[in-house]
């Protein structure tokens, strides 16, 4: 995969985990998957841009880059408001899919997924759903 190819392959998958966790109002949070996708939600709500990267399960070299990504994404049009729809976790616990159904301020709503995988800090988003 060349440099632009790898670059469009991660700018869209961020692009999606960025419309399935920003700026809602979902409140709580939790040791779960949809608790941890709330968390998210509040710190980009917030703008604790460094909170919500935090979440991710990516290495510190990484982490400019997307969050870099996530607020030109923001920019675009803010998610206003979103609702938990479902959490799936595998048999063997350690991955899981939160389905969200998203508001946007430009009157628009999206349903979307994020990956989340459990790490020896508890649960995290995971960029690269495998």
């Amino acid at each position: 995969m060349n440099k632009f190819n790898l670059l469009s392959y991660l700018k869209t998958m961020i692009l999606a985990m960025f419309f399935a966790m920003v700026f809602t109002s979902c409140t709580g949070g939790g040791s779960s998957p949809s608790g941890l996708t709330e968390k998210v939600y509040n710190a980009v709500i917030k703008k604790d841009w460094n909170t919500a990267i935090n979440y991710f399960n990516l290495d510190e070299k990484e982490k400019p880059f997307f969050l870099a990504l996530l607020k030109r994404t923001y920019e675009r049009n803010p998610i206003v408001k979103c609702e938990i729809v479902s959490e799936q976790i595998t048999e063997d616990g350690k991955k899981a899919e939160v389905t969200v159904k998203n508001y946007y301020k430009d009157g628009t709503d999206q349903t979307t997924s994020n990956c989340c995988v459990k790490t020896d800090s508890g649960w995290k988003m995971e960029v690269n759903c495998r």
